[in-house]
Order: C-alpha cells, then structure tokens, then sequence
C-alpha cells in the first residue's frame, strides 16, 4: 500500500522536479479525478449530515470531523492505490516501450539520468 504518488517504485528514482512533473502529468491524464474528488466530499458531507437524523446534535458536532476525516482518508488511499497507480504503471510501461521501439527516451525514464 502507497500513502503517496512518490512512493511508487517507478518515480523513486527520478530527481524531485521530474517526479513532480510527471505525477502532474499522470494525474491530469487520469480521467475524473477531479469529478470523483469532489464528488467524494459531497457525500462525505452529505451522509455525515444525514446521521444527524439519527444522533443527537452535540454528538454530531463532535462526531463530524473525525466521520468526514477518515472517509476522506480512505478515499486517498483508494484513490492512491487504484486508478491514480494504474495510470501511472501505464505510463511509465508506455514510456518504457517507447524508449525499446526507438531507442531514445520520448518520456520519464524510471531510475535511469538523463546525462546530455
């Protein structure tokens, strides 16, 4: 389990600018991840709400935080785990193939410099 895009074994070895770019470049290629962002805090919110119909207000006040935080959490983690580390094995295989069919890097190479 990865608790951060940084932690995946093809991006450890690149230098901090190019792991920065080419996360970005993963997420942005990687399609509703802002749908399913801030569709994850919508429920979130609602359903934290709609147990206020079942638990007394002051408990739910202080219930709130922690019921949003750890969902909110979990979807990070799954989102961390699931389609963001998918789209970014696809990425670095394509990477990969391209640098074996034309024997030049057109992409991220994971742990290998780019000495010119």
């Amino acid at each position: 389990m990865y608790f951060g895009m940084r932690q995946y074994p093809w991006v450890r070895a690149l230098p901090k600018t190019e792991r920065h770019a080419v996360l970005s470049a993963v997420v942005r290629a990687t399609p509703f991840v802002a749908w399913r962002f801030w569709s994850s805090l919508a429920l979130i919110i609602a359903l934290t709400l709609l147990m206020g119909w079942y638990v007394d207000v002051r408990g739910l006040l202080r219930l709130f935080p922690v019921c949003a935080g750890v969902a909110f959490y979990l979807y990070l983690l799954w989102e961390i785990n699931g389609p963001l580390y998918r789209a970014a094995q696809r990425h670095f295989a394509g990477a990969d193939r391209d640098i074996n069919k034309n024997g030049s890097s057109n992409g991220p190479r994971s742990g290998a410099s780019h000495d010119a």
